[in-house]
């Protein structure tokens, strides 16, 4: 039988080392990563692990961009929260729970900033308007003046 390319979930020790697997590899594996830029032949029929799998490097990536860290100090603060749970327990239950989490603040960060956007938008369109009445008026002023003007020099 082949053996899978990709561990069992059991012999993952946490994520700090399946995050050193994509970065490094290990003594019989080149890193993950490199294998992963020549293709996708060396995981075949992992698909659905190695989705898995990909997410929770994905979030080490996202935690390690949101917090200003290194991706191997959120491998280890993702270790930290995950606690007494397994590998496989963090990726079947806390790992879609992370991820719904943070789908919803990027949900909520950009209805913030649409809001955001709209009340610019609305500010800049109120203003427009009050420039647009103040020109309004001053032509209307002018046309008066230039009525006045034409009348008195037909008297």
């Amino acid at each position: 039988a082949l053996r899978s390319a990709l561990p069992p979930y059991g012999d993952l020790k946490g994520v700090q080392h399946l995050w050193r697997l994509w970065k490094h590899g290990s003594q019989s594996s080149p890193a993950w990563e490199k294998r992963e830029e020549q293709g996708k032949a060396w995981r075949k029929g992992e698909r659905r692990r190695w989705h898995e799998l990909r997410q929770v490097l994905g979030e080490v990536e996202a935690l390690a961009r949101n917090r200003s860290i290194t991706p191997e100090q959120a491998a280890g603060s993702m270790d930290a929260e995950r606690g007494a749970c397994t590998m496989p327990e963090f990726i079947k239950r806390q790992l879609p729970a992370k991820l719904a989490a943070r789908k919803a603040l990027q949900q909520a960060a950009a209805a913030a900033a649409e809001a955001q956007a709209t009340a610019a938008a609305a500010a800049a369109a109120s203003q427009a308007a009050a420039a647009a009445h103040q020109a309004a008026a001053a032509a209307d002023a002018a046309a008066q003046q230039a009525a006045a003007a034409v009348a008195s020099r037909q008297h």
